[in-house]
């Protein structure tokens, strides 16, 4: 017995259950065009719980619950089969909470909160599964132990030549009252002041009175503006 349920037009249509060569069940729930499509659960060949929850087209598809060995190390939403969207995942081990938010192609990708052992140790921006941009660090007490921005290595680093002729980060690199850039003014404005300290030019000191001011005053980091744009 391969399967038993639902036909439509000689396929799998409508409620079902699918089974191994060996008469194992590794599939129930619902079908359609011969493919898992809605809700369904979906057994390994030991008989073991690895999936229960939405298909589309024979993939992992909207919310579902994944499991390893009978342990369940992931439960939020998904996307052509992978970790997409909003979502919890778990240490096969432990079953301890890792990482509670945002994917995106399976990896960490947004905004969320890595634990370890149960305790939170890290909150703010994720891509591609490393910290980016702004984040705050904690120790195993819960107590903030940092702060600070992680950038875009690719970007930022990707590069090395006079700053005449570096790319633009972003498409709009042009910054004003209305369009601040706290970071970038704080960094110039650090580089300034040391080069006066260096050459004891007062232009430079100038300048550099002038970026902290500007920096303090219109609080915009660059990565909001990217985000905005």
């Amino acid at each position: 017995l391969i399967y038993e349920g639902d036909f439509k037009n000689g396929k799998y249509e409508g409620s079902g259950k699918q089974y191994s060569n060996t008469g194992t069940l590794i599939y129930e729930g619902e079908f359609k065009n011969n493919a898992y499509s809605g809700s369904g659960k979906q057994y390994d060949k030991n008989g073991s719980l690895i999936y229960d929850g939405s298909f589309a087209d024979g993939k992992y598809e909207g919310s579902g619950k994944r499991y390893s060995g009978g342990v369940l190390i992931y439960d939020g939403e998904f996307k052509e089969g992978s970790y997409s969207g909003t979502g919890k995942r778990y240490s096969k081990d432990t079953g301890s909470l890792l990482y509670d938010g945002e994917f995106s192609g399976g990896s960490y990708n947004g905004q969320g909160k890595l634990y370890n052992d149960g305790a939170l140790i890290y909150e703010g921006g994720f891509k591609n599964g490393k910290y980016y941009r702004e984040g705050t660090f904690y120790d195993m007490s819960g107590n903030v132990a940092g702060k600070g921005q992680i950038g875009d290595d690719g970007k930022d680093h990707g590069k090395w030549r006079a700053p005449e002729l570096m790319d633009s980060r972003y498409a709009d690199e042009t910054y004003s009252t209305t369009n601040g850039a706290s970071d970038v003014a704080a960094q110039y404005a650090a580089a300034l002041a040391q080069n006066y300290i260096n050459f004891g030019s007062e232009d430079d000191l100038k300048y550099a009175r002038a970026l902290y001011e500007f920096a303090a005053k219109y609080r915009t980091m660059t990565y909001d503006l990217a985000e905005d744009s």
